[in-house]
């Protein structure tokens, strides 16, 4: 499986943390999910990738 990186960056203005993918910086646009909190960002950015590669296939 192929390894994508998660970027996670705090976000005052919506008071979320919002998620990039830079492995699909020209395929999606930035940032592509978000989360209260750390966890929930990561989660969601675990399935953007999911729901990408599935659509790839």
């Amino acid at each position: 499986m192929d390894k994508y990186s998660i970027f996670l960056q705090w976000s005052n203005e919506d008071e979320l943390f919002l998620v990039t993918i830079p492995e699909f910086n020209e395929r999606v646009v930035m940032p592509c999910t978000h989360g209260k909190t750390r966890e929930e960002a990561i989660f969601h950015g675990e399935e953007v990738i999911e729901m990408y590669l599935e659509a790839m296939s």
